[in-house]
């Protein structure tokens, strides 16, 4: 269970960080 936990915390904290970096690129072309 815990290990479960914590490979859903850790693929959410990458999709995270890649989210906000596409975010501020495509923010800053525009």
């Amino acid at each position: 269970m815990i290990i479960l936990w914590a490979i859903t915390y850790f693929l959410s904290n990458i999709f995270i960080k890649n989210w906000l970096r596409l975010r501020e690129r495509a923010r800053g072309q525009a």
